[in-house]
């Protein structure tokens, strides 16, 4: 493989990485920020419906 062979090739995969980070960059910040906020989400609900459901 020569220089321009590589370069066009890392020019490439660059764009690739970029794109697929402005397209897909909402959905994961979503899923990271459920992730993170699941635990807590799952612990209020059940403090607020569970003991309504319990009595």
């Amino acid at each position: 493989m020569n220089l321009y062979t590589i370069e066009s090739l890392l020019i490439t995969i660059g764009e690739f990485f970029r794109g697929l980070h402005f397209k897909y960059q909402l959905i994961i910040a979503m899923g990271l920020f459920l992730a993170i906020t699941w635990p807590y989400a799952v612990t209020c609900w059940k403090s607020i419906f569970g003991k309504k459901i319990g009595e």
